[in-house]
């Protein structure tokens, strides 16, 4: 598949969501879908149990990879407004990458910052994840992502 087409249907995935649910601020939803950019570069979804504890899941379109991470988020670290919510997020999680036609297993450990606005339906986030690749050229790597998510 040529890389211009991956994007297409990411692009187009965030629109269908976007044009398909009314505004709503991201901190009266548990759901959202969106795009990412780093390692990996690809989509992005959220379900979040409560205001602390979420699932995401990850599609990376440049390597393919998948991954599925527990988030715990602390609304008491970082400065609140009335407009937005920020909160420190961590977390643990595995993924599978299949890099030059080699699968590799990983176990992955994350960090990172989630923006919500209260009368918009998005969520910024940015993330560093240390990552145990478990086979193929096994050993230690760090991934790093910043995205929005639309939430609904």
């Amino acid at each position: 598949m040529k890389l211009g087409n991956k994007y297409s249907w990411s692009v187009c995935l965030f629109l269908s969501a976007v044009l398909l649910h009314p505004p709503d601020g991201c901190g009266t939803t548990p759901a959202g879908v969106g795009v990412m950019v780093g390692d990996p570069t690809g989509l992005t979804a959220k379900y979040r149990f409560d205001a602390n504890n979420a699932m995401d899941l990850g599609i990376g379109l440049d390597d393919f990879s998948i991954h599925v991470d527990y988030l715990w988020h602390d609304w008491n670290v970082l400065p609140q407004s009335p407009q937005t919510r920020l909160a420190a997020y961590y977390g643990f999680g595995a993924g599978l990458k299949d890099r030059k036609h080699d699968s590799i297993l990983m176990a992955r450990a994350l960090g990172g910052v989630s923006l919500f606005f209260t009368s918009q339906p998005f969520e910024l986030f940015a993330e560093l994840v240390p990552v145990l690749k478990l086979t193929g050229d096994s050993g230690l790597d760090l991934d790093a992502a910043i995205g929005v998510r639309y939430c609904f």
